[in-house]
């Protein structure tokens, strides 16, 4: 406990936590962009999809302003398959984290 006391008194004066945070953004980075590319195709398909429903089609006959169209039928449709594919990618997270780990010499979960 208080070794995370310590952690958030130093993100508050920008100490060693901000620091760590810099050398954690090289390891992180393959990471987030092996998945980046796939995860975006399946929103902008999911987007695709929900634009072509007849639920949005008779919301935006009904006179709906496009933003709210947008925010209450198209998003919180698209967002469905694309929050499930997150989830399911997490496991090949854990598996890549490993191996970056290694690379980096971090002591987490590869050692």
């Amino acid at each position: 406990m208080a070794a995370l006391a310590a952690d958030v008194r130093g993100l508050a004066r920008g100490g060693r936590a901000l620091t760590q945070l810099r050398y954690l953004i090289l390891p992180a980075l393959p990471l987030v962009l092996v998945f980046f590319g796939y995860i975006a195709r399946v929103a902008r398909a999911g987007t695709v999809e929900a634009l072509d429903a007849d639920y949005t089609r008779t919301a935006i006959l009904k006179g709906l302003p496009m933003a709210t169209v947008m925010r209450r039928h198209v998003l919180r449709n698209a967002l469905l398959p694309t929050i499930t594919v997150v989830a399911s990618l997490l496991g090949y997270l854990a598996g890549g984290l490993v191996v970056i780990e290694t690379l980096f010499h971090y002591r987490a979960l590869a050692r």
